[in-house]
């Protein structure tokens, strides 16, 4: 993905490819589902009204449409797939299934839960990131492409979603919405080839033929998350490739200027959202998300009824012929 055989033949076209595998911006087209309504009296917002009864109003109904998902056993349930490519990435040896949920109501820490319908069970991808804002950063370790999942705490809830932070730093990174969106009858292959997962881990080209229909109260959930707090984002398991020995020596290759983000310094690019950061001492890749910016295309969560469907017809389709 990166041509590392020179420093100075690196440039900013190789960020983007970092960028991809991470989170992209905008979100492809009609889903082809009909989006399932909030818990009745969940259009409230968070501080409205003018009294503390609606105040408090507002809180439960928040507080029920995201323990509503994710509690364990009573929730309509949050899932995800993953797969496993030979070392030839040819075709899918092993699928998994993994289930994000909080242990109980009110809870702010997620829980992970793997399952392997099919297939050799494997190691859950994931990978250590680095987040740094003004006040600092903190590296931590999950899946690459969904960071709010066990790596992230709740600080708030907003009604359709939550807020979420990390540990060391004080102030949340992002605001998840969470959309339901009905796709029971949809052809198992027409809802995978939504999922920008499926789609880059060859789950979606496993089950490309699979046209049987979706059973009823089969939801997805459609993510975006909306930045609170500007930070940058490296992906440190590709960390210390040597792009440049200096960010002067980079801003002499491909333009841009230096900047600070707290304690660090780092190179922007002029036209899109990528970096040269200084940590560590060394000089890494990184993508900038400033506040106000809105992430989509992530990849879909889907709740209990989807996923056990799906998870069959994985089975199905790995199954030895």
């Amino acid at each position: 993905m990166f041509d590392n055989t020179t420093t100075r033949g690196w440039r900013f076209s190789a960020m983007a490819a970092l960028a991809a595998a991470a989170i992209l911006t905008g979100c492809g087209g009609d889903d082809g589902g009909t989006v399932v309504p909030r818990a009745q009296g969940s259009t409230t917002q968070a501080g409205t009204g003018n009294s503390a009864g609606s105040s408090a109003q507002a809180s439960v109904e928040e507080s029920t449409y995201t323990d509503g998902i994710f509690v364990d056993n009573s929730g309509d349930g949050y899932f995800q797939f993953d797969t496993n490519f030979p070392a030839t990435f040819t075709a899918v040896t092993g699928a998994i299934v993994v289930e994000s949920y909080l242990a109980q109501q009110g809870d702010k820490q997620f829980g992970s839960r793997p399952q392997w319908p099919a297939g050799a069970s494997f190691a859950l991808n994931q990978s250590t990131q680095a987040y740094i804002t003004a006040d600092g950063a903190e590296e931590v370790f999950g899946y690459q492409d969904m960071d709010w999942g066990p790596v992230g705490a709740i600080s708030k809830r907003t009604p359709q979603g939550f807020q979420f932070s990390l540990d060391k730093l004080p102030t949340p990174l992002y605001d998840v919405a969470l959309t339901a969106v009905d796709v029971s009858g949809q052809a198992v292959a027409d809802v995978l080839a939504k999922d920008s997962r499926s789609v880059n881990g060859g789950l979606a080209a496993l089950m490309a033929s699979d046209k049987t229909p979706m059973p009823a109260g089969s939801h997805i959930y459609q993510t975006t998350e909306t930045v609170l707090t500007t930070n940058i984002w490296m992906l440190r398991d590709w960390s210390g490739n040597g792009f440049y020995p200096t960010l002067e020596a980079a801003q002499v290759d491909n333009g841009g200027t230096i900047r600070t983000l707290g304690a660090y310094r780092y190179l922007d690019h002029p036209g899109d959202n990528t970096a040269l950061v200084e940590y560590n001492g060394k000089i890494d890749a990184g993508e900038i998300r400033k506040q106000g910016d809105v992430l989509t295309d992530l990849p879909l969560g889907y709740n209990r009824v989807a996923a056990t469907f799906i998870a069959q017809e994985i089975q199905k389709a790995l199954q030895p012929r």
